[in-house]
Order: structure tokens, then C-alpha cells, then sequence
């Protein structure tokens, strides 16, 4: 029963992964058309009723938290290409939840398959520790618009399970003395989650280096970088990430 439990978690893994391919081609379409279509500027917005939302997007139109935090203030994407990459976004963090169903399902069978938490080697550290970024990355999304991190996290995630599932894994073996303790449990938990949070952060920090570059001429990068939230939206959320991680 158990090597056919763990050809069935890796099946699953395997599946999560292409979930994952795709959710990454869906968010960096949406990347995509947020650079190539122009912003209109404050003045150009459709004045608005009572109960109606303040921008021509349809991306961040109905948000609950307002304008969507991927927007730069005092500009919004043209409705044309809101509309597209806001379907662009929805289909990437519908394909990531379907994916991380599968990656989880994958790393609970693992878990069965040996009796045991799945995170007692390499392989398993990989497989529970991407599961840990990706229901982060959702986690936080509830929350706060993330699609301008789509593309990183779920290639960045993408690259990591398919490093593991060729150099790493190993078939289901009993623990070793060193490793029959209840500290497995606690410490290595804790240092998943740490890791998740801070490689949020990490991502995060990255787009605010991005956000304060020199402006330059014109251009895909110009109109990309003025789509994302403002320096200080982005600096105030790699902190709150960074005092989790490193609570944790």
C-alpha cells in the first residue's frame, strides 16, 4: 500500500506543477497587458455615483478593500485592457487554488504513505515548503491584490518542485534515530512557515526596488512599473511579512 500511496503523491505533484505552469502563463499575461496598455490619467475617469466604484477598470471595480492595491494612485489601466488582464488574473488565482489542492493532496499521501510528517528530507522539505509559499501567496491575496507577484511566486514555485521531483526525491523510508523526535514536528514546521513569509517578502522587496528606479523614456517597463502599488504600500507590506517571518 504504501509505494502505491506515494506514486499516487507524486502523480498528484506532478499534476500541480502543470496547475502551476498554467497559473503562471495566466499571470504573466496579465502582466503582459498591464504594460502594453497605457494609463489614463485621474481626469479621464468616468465621474461616479453613489455606490459606484471610482475607476474604468474592471480589474479593480468591486473590490472590497477599494482600489486595488496593483494600481498606482492617480492612474488606472484603459478599460479595454483592464478587462483583459483582470480575466487574465482571475483565471491565474483560480488555477493556483486548483493547484495547490493537488500539491496538498499530494504532500498529505506522502505524509500517509510513511506514517509520518512529510518533511523529513529534502524532497519532502521541498514538496511541504512550496505548499507553505503558494498558500501564503493566497492567504495574503484575501487580503491585498498580489497578481503583480503571480508570475514570480508561481515560477519561482514551478522551478523548486521540479528541482525536487528529479534531484531530490526518494522513496518512502523510516526516519532515523536523530529524526524520532517531537522537535521534527515543531522546528521544522516553524522554519517552513518562516521561509514562506519571507520569501513573500523577498519577492516583494524586489517590486519596491523596481518601483523607485530612475525613470527612464517611455516605455513596456515605465507602464508596468506605474501599474504597481506606490513605494510605500509596497515597503509597508514586505515589513509586515519580514516581522511575521521573523517572529516565526
Amino acid at each position: 500500500m504504501t509505494p502505491f500511496l506515494d506514486a499516487l503523491s507524486l502523480l498528484l505533484v506532478y499534476s500541480a506543477i502543470a496547475i502551476y505552469a498554467a497559473a503562471f502563463v495566466a499571470y504573466t499575461l496579465h502582466l503582459a497587458r498591464r504594460a502594453s496598455t497605457p494609463a489614463v490619467p485621474v481626469t479621464a475617469r468616468v465621474p461616479v455615483t453613489a455606490g459606484a466604484t471610482s475607476t474604468t477598470d474592471p480589474d479593480l471595480a468591486g473590490t472590497p478593500n477599494g482600489p486595488a492595491p496593483d494600481t498606482a494612485p492617480g492612474a488606472a489601466a484603459a478599460p479595454g485592457g483592464g478587462r483583459v488582464a483582470g480575466k487574465a488574473a482571475r483565471v491565474g488565482f483560480a488555477l493556483t487554488v486548483l493547484g495547490w489542492v493537488f500539491h496538498l493532496a499530494g504532500v498529505v499521501l506522502r505524509g500517509v504513505a510513511a506514517d509520518r510528517v512529510p518533511w523529513a528530507n529534502m524532497f519532502e522539505f521541498s514538496l511541504t515548503g512550496t505548499a507553505l509559499i503558494i498558500a501564503t501567496f493566497l492567504a495574503v491575496s484575501l487580503r491585498v491584490r498580489l497578481a503583480y507577484l503571480g508570475s514570480a511566486v508561481l515560477g519561482l514555485t514551478v522551478l523548486l518542485l521540479g528541482v525536487a521531483t528529479v534531484s531530490f526525491y526518494v522513496p518512502v523510508v523510516p526516519l532515523m534515530p536523530a529524526l524520532q523526535s517531537g522537535w521534527l514536528v515543531i522546528h521544522v514546521l516553524v522554519a517552513l512557515l518562516a521561509t514562506a513569509f519571507f520569501g513573500l517578502a523577498f519577492l516583494v522587496s524586489l517590486t519596491y526596488l523596481l518601483t523607485t528606479r530612475r525613470r527612464g523614456r517611455p516605455s513596456r517597463l515605465t507602464r508596468l512599473r506605474d501599474s504597481l502599488p506606490g513605494p510605500e504600500d509596497l515597503d509597508r507590506l514586505a515589513y509586515r511579512l519580514t516581522i511575521v517571518g521573523f517572529i516565526l
